[in-house]
């Protein structure tokens, strides 16, 4: 992943990798440069990842599909109202 420390970056899912348990274990985040990936909670405490306090709406309900919906999305502009309004 070719991501810059202090990066903006969306949260477009939270995940479970239990079947069992629906308490998200994981998010994943697209960045301001198109990249993305999926980080656990010990992930996101050794990268000192930030939280904003910005929540849009649209991403509020975004649903993950792919990868490739989600490349998709960030090229239409659906995370830049997060990524582009630092």
């Amino acid at each position: 992943m070719n991501v810059d420390s202090g990066s903006y970056g969306a949260v477009y899912e939270r995940y479970s990798l239990d079947e069992d348990n629906d308490e998200p274990c994981g998010i994943g985040i697209i960045f301001e440069n198109g990249e993305y990936d999926g980080f656990s909670r010990s992930d996101l405490e050794a990268l000192k990842v930030t939280h904003t306090g910005r929540v849009d709406q649209r991403l509020k309900d975004y649903h993950f599909e792919n990868v490739i919906k989600l490349s998709e999305d960030y090229r239409n502009g659906m995370f830049d109202s997060v990524l582009k309004s630092k």
